[in-house]
């Protein structure tokens, strides 16, 4: 493949992955988290109330695993859309160089996501609803 990226490809991934990280319905982002968060419920469940040492350490392994996660899925919507995620986020990044603000904010809702504190937090706040 080339490496210029068509602008419409590019859009059509930054809508596929929009899809998925705000939809409602089927396999989306909110199924991933709350899915995450059910099946470490237990570790979650303390995350507010105990900052110990022990459980920083097991907060940072199930960050892990869940960046590992969600970067597999983020790249298989990616693939999907006819592009590997090198010439993906190459081509994000010109439209960020070019001041494109509707995608320097569709970057920061992503960065957001892999935040390790704000994850934290997300996943505090799912296990009081799973």
């Amino acid at each position: 493949m080339e490496d210029s990226i068509d602008d419409d490809v590019i859009n059509d991934a930054v809508e596929a992955l929009e899809n998925f990280l705000f939809g409602k319905e089927g396999d989306c982002g909110e199924k991933l988290f709350i899915d995450f968060a059910k099946e470490n419920k237990e570790h979650f469940a303390k995350a507010n109330l105990d900052k110990s040492t022990e459980n920083n350490f097991v907060f940072s392994e199930l960050f892990k695993t869940f960046q590992t996660i969600y970067e597999k899925k983020l790249e298989e919507i990616i693939n999907s859309c006819g592009i590997n995620s090198e010439q993906f986020y190459k081509g994000l990044s010109k439209r960020c160089e070019d001041d494109d603000q509707e995608i320097i904010l569709f970057v920061d809702i992503m960065n957001e996501i892999i935040n390790y504190n704000s994850f934290i937090e997300m996943m505090a706040n799912l296990v009081n609803k799973v």
